[in-house]
């Protein structure tokens, strides 16, 4: 009885610790991005729905980063 109970205790403890070395993977597979540098940390210019009004057909174009034949087929669509 005393050896299953030693194996039992091995099993959970060795699983807990797969569990934590599983847990750095995930964590460093999404942060790798960031230290390799493939991450866009541009600014990016929000305007408000409100001001869409104040601006040309050309600077929404430009905003929404259509092309001009794809700006003028959403645009001509209600």
């Amino acid at each position: 009885m005393e050896w299953l109970t030693e194996k039992a205790i091995f099993l959970v403890s060795l699983s807990a610790i797969l569990m934590i070395f599983l847990i750095f993977i995930f964590i460093g597979r999404e942060a790798l991005p960031v230290f390799l540098g493939h991450t866009n940390t541009a600014e990016v210019k929000v305007i408000p729905a409100a001001d869409m009004d104040k601006l040309s057909p050309e600077e929404v174009r430009q905003y929404l980063g259509l092309s001009r034949d794809d700006f003028k087929t959403k645009a001509m669509t209600p």
